[in-house]
């Protein structure tokens, strides 16, 4: 399951994802994306139109404990909202969600809850 939370009781939390393929493993951590795979472990460069804005200081003050893990995305998130917004198209490649992509993605969690009841029997997801 992929989640963000800034309500983790995990100290220096920095969001930490991982999906693993049978080819090879992506990490999302601190320092960037990282992909394992049978030629070793490297760090990925981030793509010009994907970079984030540079991240405030990290704050003492617990109201601001996370700013500077979600400052950046929500930064583009606006980005991308005020574009559709004035009319024009978002200006980077990642293709903005809709509302299929949210039900797929509950599909497949309720077929991962469903399988976890039945013993790890495969559930097939609907259209």
């Amino acid at each position: 399951m992929l989640q963000q939370t800034a309500a983790s009781w995990t100290p220096g939390v920095v969001g930490v994802t991982v999906v693993a393929g049978t080819d090879g493993t992506i990490e999302v951590a601190a320092e960037g994306v990282w992909l394992s795979d049978r030629n070793g472990r490297r760090l990925l460069d981030v793509p010009a139109d994907l970079a984030l804005p540079e991240a405030p200081d990290v704050s003492a003050d617990p109201r601001h404990r996370y700013t500077h893990l979600e400052v950046g995305p929500y930064t583009r998130l606006c980005e991308v909202l005020r574009a559709g917004v004035e009319g024009f198209a978002p200006s980077n490649r990642v293709p903005v969600p809709t509302f299929a992509d949210g039900l797929a993605c509950m599909q497949v969690l309720d077929a991962i809850r469903t399988s976890a009841d039945a013993d790890g029997a495969v559930v097939p997801i609907g259209d």
